[in-house]
């Protein structure tokens, strides 16, 4: 009998046709979440397998159980290898290693531990306080230390003007206006909520605003003032306060995805913490500038704290275009989808083959500029 990973990831590949050339250039968030993740992972990992990007892409909700079992006071970071379908998971004990890899067992997941002297929270603190006289600092989970790099300046944000949209409700990737109608700049991330106050707001890039008390909007609809915003170290966001009757009371929780992919679809959770995201996870943006009606394509998370592009999360091939801006990142696992950041800035290109982009995690967001607000789910 197979495995039952094994029967999940050859599911994924029954009944579709090779990956196609498009494929390959970037995973898309269609009606079948683990296809999705599959073609994510071999426009990352060119050298996989359609069958090994199959099983990479059934596994990750069993990778996430197990990170997610490593308590956090002795976590020193993880990350998935595709190409070795193996997970590493660093801890600061050997009792928690000696844990992880019992819990791998019994979830049939290839895992390789070591101890480490630092925690991912330790590490974090370190980089958080680099940051302030160097915004190129990152965190190497890899090698359990804080790194500095120069910046890549291939990189450039994603700001334009181009995105169709609708205005039935404010949702993840949509296109929305700021001042005037028409003068389209930026998309949607998520929607969250301050439930002490009950007041409603729209996540997006800081580098779309110009200036507080902005109106912003979305096709014929009026949203509200942009209140504040934020383009430094690895924090690029701003809130605009929904305050349009017409927004204000809808619920939210919302990811745009075309009905050719299959609708609308929910945020089902958000990773509050930086350490809900891991390197190898399967992660898509809602954002889709150029293709009106296209897809929502995905890629690899491939570092949770970039040091050459300010200490931002990186995406490994997806690279997002101009207009995609504020667009929010989702971690796509099974069919749970969890918000993830923010997106900032890509390659210069646009959906080229190999590209990367790079999001602001929501922990980070929310930590800096919306301490009280909780994304909508």
């Amino acid at each position: 009998m197979l495995p039952t990973r094994l029967a999940a990831a050859l599911a994924v590949l029954a009944g579709a046709a090779a990956f196609s050339p498009q494929a390959m250039a970037a995973g898309t968030d269609g009606s079948s979440p683990l296809k999705a993740a599959a073609d994510a992972y071999r426009s990352a990992y060119p050298e996989l397998s359609a069958a090994q990007a199959a099983t990479a892409a059934a596994e990750q909700p069993a990778r996430k159980a197990l990170y997610a079992s490593v308590p956090l006071s002795q976590y020193g970071g993880a990350w998935y290898d595709a190409p070795s379908d193996t997970v590493h998971i660093n801890t600061t004990t050997q009792t928690a290693a000696d844990a992880a890899e019992a819990r791998a067992r019994e979830l049939d997941v290839h895992v390789v531990t070591r101890v480490v002297s630092r925690t991912f929270a330790d590490l974090q603190r370190q980089a958080d306080t680099q940051r302030a006289s160097n915004e190129n600092v990152g965190i190497d989970v890899k090698t359990n230390r804080v790194v500095t790099a120069a910046p890549n300046s291939a990189v450039v944000e994603d700001a334009c003007t181009a995105r169709n949209q609708c205005d039935t409700s404010v949702r993840a990737g949509i296109r929305v206006w700021r001042g005037t109608q028409g003068v389209n700049i930026c998309s949607v991330g998520f929607t969250g909520r301050d439930y002490s106050t009950n007041y409603r707001w729209m996540i997006l890039a800081g580098h779309c605003s110009n200036g507080a008390l902005v109106t912003w909007g979305t096709w014929n609809g009026t949203i509200g003032p942009m209140i504040a915003s934020l383009n430094s170290g690895a924090v690029d966001a701003a809130a605009v306060l929904i305050n349009d009757p017409a927004y204000s009371g809808q619920a939210g929780g919302q990811i745009y995805r075309d009905v050719a992919y299959g609708g609308t679809v929910r945020v089902d959770a958000a990773a509050d913490l930086l350490t809900d995201m891991t390197v190898g996870d399967t992660v898509c943006l809602s954002a889709n500038t150029t293709e009106l009606n296209g897809p929502n394509y995905c890629g690899v998370l491939g570092s949770i704290s970039d040091p050459a592009v300010r200490g931002m999360a990186r995406i490994d091939g997806m690279d997002a275009c101009g207009g995609d801006s504020g667009g929010g990142w989702y971690g796509l696992s099974g069919s749970t989808r969890t918000a993830y950041g923010i997106h900032s800035r890509s390659n210069s290109t646009c959906h080229a083959a190999g590209g990367d982009s790079w999001f602001t995690p929501w922990a980070s967001v929310k930590s800096s500029l919306v301490p009280g607000v909780d994304i909508e789910t």
